[in-house]
């Protein structure tokens, strides 16, 4: 699954059959979902450095990889589900990506286009 998201609130979602959502409108809940989303990636992107070497490869299966793109260039993070879930930043993103992807697909489904 890719789950893209903007500072004006807006997002993306690709899941892994190739199904798209896109988010352009704001409602009181996705403004919520995507500021928590946005709070905790800000708080990786304060900690950590970009990267500077070479494009990765896909991550291997069962493995996560959670990318921000900043300004300055790309931060990411790695590891698989359950050292991302368990680690105190990168549980809130997954956890916030969680709750946003649910209400995109939610949303989709009550509102087909």
């Amino acid at each position: 699954d890719t789950l893209a998201v903007y500072e004006d609130g807006t997002a993306r979602f690709i899941n892994y059959s190739e199904k798209l959502i896109v988010w352009d409108t704001e409602t009181v809940q996705s403004e919520k979902l995507v500021s928590e989303l946005m709070r905790s990636a800000t708080n990786i992107v304060a900690k950590i450095g970009p990267w500077d070497g070479k494009r990765l490869d896909a991550p291997v299966k069962g493995n996560v990889r959670m990318t921000f793109l900043v300004a300055d260039g790309l931060y990411f993070g790695e590891g698989t589900i359950e050292a991302i879930q368990n680690d105190p930043m990168g549980g809130a993103v997954f956890h916030n990506s969680a709750l946003l992807m649910n209400y995109l697909v939610e949303q989709a489904i009550k509102n087909p286009q």
